[in-house]
């Protein structure tokens, strides 16, 4: 009976608190979020409760709440549209009219005195506007699209219960049949507009792979493109499309030909990005203009007698005069192509350091680098296997060491170097090794040894640079082929700086590397259109270079640019003399001669300026605008064909194993959709 006295005691001092609290602040609403301190002959000063344990007083004048609505939407934005509900005073009146019951009326008259506040949903914004039937639909198209939610989601009850809260009755959730309509209407409308884009580009790069998932495969293929008021690289992914049958060289070509056509590009496109898989190799030698074939020419030249056809002018001539239509559709014609950096990187840790090691297995110490690469690596890869496979050996590897270990991807040689990297942090900590085997030795694997360590170090510091350059190429929004180039006599000068760092095991795999990366790349070394991109990048320009490269790189700018002035300079000459000539009599006008006193930098004279000028911005393009036009023309093409991977990415997201079942169209274009970020 006493502590029931005493509760109510309590309740009815912090009820003759409130109301006293609410005496002193004359607005409605505004005790639940200030404290009244004090009061003088005009203001009025409150403590603001959001703000504890920080003690901040406002003052404001008894006439205006001004300046506590002013600290309320700037410091506590999250709470503004709450405080404004809670300090409407005509929206409480006009639900007290409304005709509610009892004991709604209660809450509303009480919450006063208790601090009982009737909760709304409130709408978009700050609860003032009203949601339209347009802005919901949008809304379910995105949420569908960009967190790719399957589209049968719009006629779960519970996703139904979920929108239609604090929605009028007048408006509508669309069911997954309307859903599907608006999405391919999304979809046909994204490629006009991606078309429209285009037709205004003059220069386009794209990148294309294949990729299998769901039992189905897929060639993708995204466009690049500079802009040329911004200098930045903008992109759209244009298909994700089914390939039926074998992935031959024909069938790839002809359906990069037709996706080309569909957006209208099939002239503009300068280069295409690939990996270096057969099909798309053969498909860019038989279809396209391929640069990157020089290596194969001498191979071709010893048997091009035996390759030579004999073709009868007269058939020709007589099968052209019996056909009245030419079937111009299975032309197809295909861009110069680009091998991707990337992967040829990946090449050479992989592939080509295994055959270096098959090759000369019969060489004593090439023999004993091996079995201790071999024996390591066994180590690790059952760690490795371990850690994902039993959830006791990885608490125990996260206890010992602190960390999880990184797991290599088998497609990515990049993250076995991320991998060994780690273990190379570890190792070179105090007592790294000793924790290292402590976990070798709950798991029942041989431990690492000190020398299998050190050769980790050195592998390391080998593969440093190549896992840098890799990861560098694979960019995209700032990334232009210019940077190929001096990326690739970077890696070079990196991985000969290692040679003079004394090394116990690895100096051979170090020769090997730099032989491997000669024999890969030898073919672009200074391949001109690759040295034009690069000199015309003002970071570069010709400091990249030394000797007979540098000489050989200014012979191919001068001749580039003097080539297009000679090309312009014939069309005016042309023009003008085709103009006088045909003109001249026929108006029966007085020659006049007439000089101009113009003065017209010349293509030459613009290329010397921007080679003394030592601005390195890439801004300062734009005071040379034949350099400029140069430089998109160059730099359009990616080294690397990672962004076709990112959208096989995003393809991953939507087709997962529950839905196999998803159409052909639907599923490209719900990734289309998302990748070029329509909503």
């Amino acid at each position: 009976m006493m502590n029931s006295n005493k509760k109510r005691l309590n309740i009815d001092a912090n009820e003759t608190s409130l109301e006293n609290n609410m005496t002193c602040i004359p607005w409605y609403g505004f005790d639940k979020y200030f404290k009244y301190v004090e009061e003088s002959e005009e203001n009025i000063k409150v403590l603001c409760l959001l703000c504890l344990p920080s003690r901040k007083t406002k003052s404001t004048s008894k006439k205006s709440s001004t300046n506590l609505k002013r600290h309320m939407k700037k410091v506590h934005t999250y709470k503004y549209a709450e405080f404004l509900a809670d300090t409407d005073v005509e929206k409480k009146t006009n639900c007290l009219q409304s005709g509610q019951d009892t004991v709604t009326k209660n809450l509303l008259i009480n919450d006063k005195s208790s601090n009982l506040i009737q909760t709304t949903l409130n709408r978009i914004g700050t609860g003032n506007e009203i949601i339209t039937q347009k802005q919901l639909d949008s809304a379910i198209i995105k949420f569908v699209v960009q967190d790719t939610q399957p589209i049968n989601i719009v006629d779960k009850p519970v996703f139904l219960n979920l929108i239609r809260l604090g929605l009028p009755k007048t408006l509508t959730v669309m069911c997954s049949k309307t859903l599907k309509t608006r999405l391919n209407s999304a979809a046909n409308a994204m490629v006009d507009n991606i078309t429209k884009t285009l037709s205004n580009i003059e220069y386009i790069s794209e990148t294309a792979d294949c990729w299998t998932q769901g039992k189905k495969s897929y060639l993708g293929i995204t466009a690049h493109w500079i802009n040329i008021t911004t200098l930045v690289r903008e992109s759209a992914s244009l298909a994700c499309t089914v390939i039926k049958g074998r992935h031959t060289f024909d069938v790839i070509a002809q359906e990069i030909y037709n996706i080309n056509i569909k957006y209208k590009i099939q002239n503009k496109v300068t280069s295409t990005t690939t990996d270096n898989g057969s099909n798309f190799v053969k498909a860019f030698r038989v279809f396209g203009i391929d640069k990157n074939y020089e290596e194969n020419l001498f191979d071709e030249d010893q048997n091009r007698d035996e390759e030579i056809e004999l073709i009868d002018l007269t058939d020709i001539i007589e099968n052209a005069e019996s056909s009245t239509e030419i079937d111009y559709v299975n032309e197809v014609s295909l861009s110069a192509h680009r091998r991707c950096v990337s992967h040829t990187l990946n090449l050479v840790a992989t592939n080509d350091v295994e055959k270096w090691f098959n090759e000369n297995e019969r060489k004593a110490d090439v023999l004993q680098l091996k079995k201790l690469y071999r024996k390591l690596f066994a180590k690790l890869t059952k760690l490795w296997s371990k850690q994902n496979q039993s959830t006791i050996v990885a608490e125990n590897i996260h206890e010992v060491l602190n960390v999880y270990l990184r797991v290599p991807n088998k497609t990515r040689w990049n993250s076995t170097y991320d991998a060994l990297i780690q273990l190379k942090i570890i190792i070179n900590e105090p007592g790294g090794l000793e924790k290292l085997n402590h976990v070798m030795d709950f798991n029942t694997l041989p431990r690492i040894l000190n020398k299998e360590a050190v050769f980790i170090n050195e592998f390391c510091d080998i593969f440093g640079p190549v896992a840098e350059s890799l990861d560098f190429l694979q960019g995209e929004k700032a990334m232009y082929m210019g940077y190929l180039l001096p990326t690739l006599h970077a890696l070079e000068k990196k991985i000969k700086s290692r040679q003079c760092k004394p090394m116990t095991y690895c100096t051979l795999l170090l020769e090997a590397v730099l032989r491997s990366l000669k024999k890969r790349f030898d073919h672009i070394w200074m391949e001109k259109d690759l040295v034009i991109a690069a000199c015309l990048i003002p970071r570069f320009k010709l400091n990249w270079l030394e000797g007979e490269d540098k000489l050989n790189a200014e012979l191919f700018l001068k001749t580039e640019f003097l080539c297009s002035e000679n090309e312009v300079s014939d069309g005016n000459s042309a023009a003008s003399d085709s103009d006088s000539d045909s003109n001249k009599d026929f108006f029966c006008l007085p020659t006049k001669s007439y000089s101009n006193n113009s003065k017209t930098i010349t293509s030459d004279q613009e290329l010397l300026n921007f080679l003394s000028n030592k601005n390195i911005d890439l801004k300062s393009l734009f005071a040379f605008p034949k350099v400029l036009f140069k430089f998109i023309q160059f730099n359009t093409g990616l080294p690397s064909s990672a962004p076709v991977e990112r959208l096989f990415s995003t393809g991953g997201n939507v087709m997962t194993s529950k839905r196999h079942r998803l159409g052909d169209d639907m599923f490209e274009n719900l990734i289309l959709l998302k990748q070029n970020k329509m909503f």
